[in-house]
């Protein structure tokens, strides 16, 4: 049985995760945590707002209490992208299949609209991360999508915006897809 993983961004919750792997991984001089999703195994979800009260969660703490009320364990969690006043996403938000925010094509306006931006998504059982244009030709229909910006790497290179790293020491959630079937991280 697949069990339900969160994101509040991106979070992962289930009584007991199938397809979840937390490491530490270094590299650079630098220490990194990679959570690693099987959708073959757990499902990645995404959560803004409180069903109940429609306020958008601030802390995983709430979000660990509202999966509790429906009997489900917060197993991993990460913001999905950058935030408007209010709590608004900057970008494309989409959960349930239900689009709550749409696609923002910004070439203008602070990190998000650095470009190349991005989607990160998942679709059943596969995941991907599309340049935003790309992915609003593919005719993918995402169950779960978060936009964020700029993408740190794309073609497996640092994009122009990270390629100076002294420019952008500052610590930042990625995420990225395997290519074999059915992993995010």
């Amino acid at each position: 049985m697949k069990r339900p993983l969160v994101w509040l961004g991106l979070g992962l919750s289930a009584s007991v995760a199938q397809g979840l792997s937390i490491d530490t991984v270094s590299s650079g001089g630098s220490a990194y945590t990679v959570a690693t999703v099987d959708l073959q195994r757990d499902r990645l979800e995404l959560h803004w707002q409180n069903p109940t009260t429609r306020a958008p969660y601030t802390t995983f703490e709430q979000l660990r209490a509202r999966l509790a009320k429906e009997g489900r364990t917060l197993l991993f969690a990460t913001n999905s992208g950058i935030y408007a006043p209010g709590l608004k996403p900057l970008g494309l938000h989409i959960e349930q299949g239900r689009t709550l925010v749409p696609l923002n094509r910004a070439q203008r306006g602070g990190n998000f609209a650095l470009v190349p931006n991005g989607v990160f998504w998942v679709a059943g059982q596969r995941a991907g991360v599309s340049e935003t244009g790309v992915f609003a030709r593919s005719g993918v229909r995402p169950t779960f999508a978060t936009q964020s910006g700029p993408l740190l790497v794309q073609g497996a290179a640092c994009t122009r915006p990270f390629a100076n790293r002294a420019r952008h020491s500052r610590c930042a959630a990625g995420l990225g897809c395997v290519r074999t079937a059915g992993y995010a991280l």
